[in-house]
C-alpha cells in the first residue's frame, strides 16, 4: 500500500505543478479525471487512518498536510464561481499553491528518507555543483562559439548532465570537450545512483511491511497465551538464539 501511495504522490505532485503553471489546460482530456481519482484515493486512505486511529485529535494534528492535500479546490471554485463569489484569479492561484504544499508536506518524511538512502542527496548536491561550475566554465571558454548567453550555457550543461544530448550545442574547444566529458560522467553516476536508490528504498519498505506484519502476528499470539506460556516461549527462543551463536 505504501508503494502505491508513494507512486500516486509523485504523480499528484507533478500534476499539481502542471496545474500551478497552467499546463493542465493542454492536458485537459485526462488531467482532471485522473486528479479526481487520486484525490478520492487519498481521501479514502486519510479517513480510514482517521477512523482506525486511537487518538483522533493527535492524528488530526500530525496529519494536517494530509487533510489539505484532499481538499478538492477545483470543484469548490467551480461551485463558487456559479454564485460569482470568487472572481480573483490570484486567489485561485493561491489555493493551488496551498494544495501543492499540502501534497508535498504529506510526503516530506518519505521524500527525506528516499533522498538520504545510499547518500543520494549528496550525489545530487555534487551534480548541482558540477552543473553550475560546468555552466560557468563553458560560458567562459565557448562564448561566441557555441553559446551566446549564460542561459545557453546552463541549458547545455543540463542537457549534457542528464545525458540527453540534443546536439543543438556542442563544444568546439578542447577545454569545452573536457568539461562535457566530466558532466557526462557526473550524469551517468547520478542515474546509476538513482536506480540503485529506488531499488534499495522500495526493498526497505517491503521489508518494513513484512516486519510490521510479523510483529502484529506475534502480538496476536502473545494476547492469546497465558503469562506462563509466554515465558516458556521466550525462554525457548532465547535458547535457540544462544545455540545458533555457539554454532557460529
Amino acid at each position: 500500500m505504501d508503494i502505491i501511495i508513494i507512486i500516486l504522490a509523485v504523480v499528484s505532485v507533478v500534476m499539481a505543478i502542471a496545474d500551478l503553471v497552467g499546463a493542465a489546460v493542454t492536458l485537459k482530456p485526462w488531467f482532471y479525471p485522473l486528479d479526481s481519482i487520486i484525490l478520492i484515493f487519498f481521501a479514502i486512505d486519510y479517513f480510514f487512518r482517521l477512523f482506525t486511529a486511537k487518538d483522533k485529535k493527535d492524528f488530526f494534528k500530525r496529519n494536517i498536510f494530509d487533510l489539505i492535500a484532499i481538499i478538492p479546490f477545483g470543484p469548490l471554485f467551480s461551485f463558487f464561481r456559479v454564485f460569482r463569489i470568487f472572481r480573483l484569479t490570484k486567489l485561485v492561484k493561491l489555493f493551488k499553491i496551498v494544495r501543492f504544499i499540502g501534497i508535498s508536506g504529506r510526503f516530506k518524511q518519505r521524500i527525506d528518507a528516499f533522498l538520504h538512502t545510499n547518500g543520494l542527496i549528496y550525489v545530487i548536491y555534487i551534480n548541482i555543483a558540477c552543473l553550475l561550475v560546468g555552466s560557468i566554465a563553458i560560458y567562459i571558454t565557448e562564448k561566441g562559439l557555441t553559446v551566446q548567453s549564460f542561459g545557453d550555457a546552463v541549458w547545455w550543461a543540463f542537457v549534457t548532465t542528464t545525458t540527453v544530448g540534443y546536439g543543438d550545442i556542442s563544444p568546439k574547444t578542447g577545454i569545452g570537450r573536457i568539461i562535457a566529458a566530466v558532466l557526462m560522467m557526473c550524469g551517468i553516476g547520478l542515474i546509476s545512483m538513482l536506480t540503485g536508490t529506488i531499488a534499495t528504498y522500495f526493498t526497505a519498505i517491503a521489508n518494513q511491511d513484512a516486519k510490521t506484519k510479523k510483529m502484529d502476528e506475534l502480538k496476536t499470539i502473545a494476547d492469546i497465551l497465558t503469562a506462563e506460556q509466554l515465558d516458556e516461549l521466550i525462554n525457548f527462543a532465547n535458547n535457540i538464539s544462544a545455540r545458533d551463536k555457539i554454532v557460529q
